[in-house]
Order: structure tokens, then sequence, then C-alpha cells
């Protein structure tokens, strides 16, 4: 399956090239002939890393045996490609369904918890101390800038707060409205880049962060309630591993604004707001 030109039934000249769906700059998202969506990456063994994920996830309790399938169906990896194949889910996501990301909570929380508790045991891990090093590999990145000096500082309290990892799952990595798909069949995650084995905080944490983050850049007050509101649908369902994961928030959430603060490219074009963001994480570690 390739990036070829959309043709026409007649056989007559391509009518378009593949239509772009969206995606990052250096992996874009396309419409393919086949009616099928191709993620490009920048590498062979990105794009293998990044199928090896979907095929696991397929094939794990929150692939095929769920209904709805948590993911898109992957299609089978081409040696040498850079393109990872997957279906074409109808819809849209929640993001750009605004204002229905809290009437769907429930099922939220039954897509993140599904994928918690999916069993699978294949993937790089990202234990709590490999948070701090990727933190401190993004202080490095933000020397020289406006937030630099008070970003250190929070990862410097953040290294001396780093919670013991009890458990690690499959955690999607990117947790937030922009990659939960509402189909005609329910709720399905879309973006798995980030794919780790990680503590269930690293999710429950991401999703509360984006919706703070996105609302300052709306110009409203920021809030933590859609955060909490998820937190306490997560507690309900997983109880058993409520103490540990609220022991491990304030550590994740800060690390999630600080992640946002450093790879938004909304905040490195408004340093006042990106201030605002590293304060809020500071305040998540006292």
């Amino acid at each position: 399956m390739s990036l070829r030109p959309l043709v026409p039934e007649n056989g007559g000249v391509a009518a378009a090239q593949p239509r772009r769906l969206g995606g990052h700059e250096d992996r874009p998202v396309f419409l393919t002939a086949d009616g099928l969506v191709a993620k490009c990456y920048p590498t062979v063994e990105a794009a293998a890393s990044a199928s090896a994920t979907m095929a696991a996830l397929w094939l794990s309790d929150f692939g095929a045996v769920r209904v709805p399938p948590g993911l898109p169906r992957p299609r089978p990896a081409e040696p040498g490609a850079t393109t990872v194949h997957m279906e074409l889910l109808d819809g849209q996501t929640l993001s750009d369904r605004r204002g229905q990301a809290a009437t769907r909570l429930p099922l939220v929380v039954d897509l993140l918890v599904d994928l918690h508790g999916c069993g699978l045991r294949e993937g790089r891990p990202r234990s709590a101390r490999g948070v701090v090093r990727s933190l401190q590999r993004k202080a490095a990145d933000l020397r020289a800038t406006v937030i630099g000096p008070a970003f250190l500082d929070v990862v410097r309290r953040a290294t001396a707060r780093t919670p013991v990892d009890e458990q690690l799952v499959a955690t999607h990595g990117d947790f937030s409205p922009g990659n939960v798909m509402v189909t005609s069949r329910g709720l399905r995650l879309i973006d798995f880049d980030r794919f780790r084995l990680a503590s269930p905080a690293r999710d429950v944490a991401y999703w509360g962060a984006w919706h703070w983050a996105t609302a300052l850049l709306r110009t409203a007050e920021p809030s933590w309630r859609a955060g909490d509101e998820l937190l306490r649908g997560y507690c309900d369902r997983r109880p058993a591993g409520a103490a540990s994961l609220e022991a491990a928030l304030g550590f994740h959430r800060a690390a999630a604004l600080l992640r946002i603060a450093h790879g938004w490219s909304a905040l490195q074009a408004d340093p006042e707001a990106a201030a605002r963001v590293v304060a809020e994480a500071a305040d998540q570690l006292a």
C-alpha cells in the first residue's frame, strides 16, 4: 500500500494527490487511494516501532476482542516502509467536538481503564526516573530561553519528588481529547507514538494538564476540574490502584505541564503563558 495518487474509477487522469488528514510536520497523516489512513515517519525504524506497537495492541484485550476495538485496525507492516497503514475511522475527535468531553467522560474512563488493563507487556518502559531524565533533556533545550531558569528549577523539584513505580501498564502517553475519536461504534484511541509501559498516573495526569493548558491558551481561567473528574471516574473503576495513582499524580501532572511548555508551539510563541504553565507545574509539586 503506497501513497499513490487517487485515480478515478473510469481510469482517467489522477484526480488528486493523497489527501492530508493532519498530523505533525514530521509525521503527516494521509488518506490513501485504498481508503486507508497512512501515517508517515521520518525513518524506517520509527515506522517499524509504531507498527509493532499497534499490532501488539490489536492482539491484546484492548484490540479486536474489545467492543468496539480500542484503536484503529492496523494493517501488516511492509518491510522497509516509512509509513504505517490502518483503517479510516468515521467521526471526529473529542477536541473537535468541544463541550462533549464532559458528557462522554464515562466512556473516556472505560477506554483508559481498558488500555491500562489490557495485559500488554511488550514495549519500552518509561519509569518515573525515565520521566525525570526526559525532563532534564528538555531543560537543556530551554536553557537560553526566558522560561529556562524556572523550568530547570521545577525539574530539580520533580527529581527530588520522584515517586516509586508500583506498577507499569500500557499507557498512551498523549491521552487527550485530540486523540479520542468519537465514531459511530463508540470511542477509539489514535496516535500511539508516545506509547510506553509506565505508571497509570502518566495518562490520568496528561488529560488534566491538556485541559489546564488549553483553557489558558483560550484565555479562560485554567482549572483542574476535567482532570479531577477523570481521576474520580478512573479510581472508581480501578480502586485497587487508586492510592498509588493519587500519590504519584502531582509528579506526573508537573511532568505533563513541563512537557507541554516545552513542546507546544502556541506556548513557544507566548512566553507569558508558558511561564504560567511552568509555575503551575511547580505548584503541583508543592
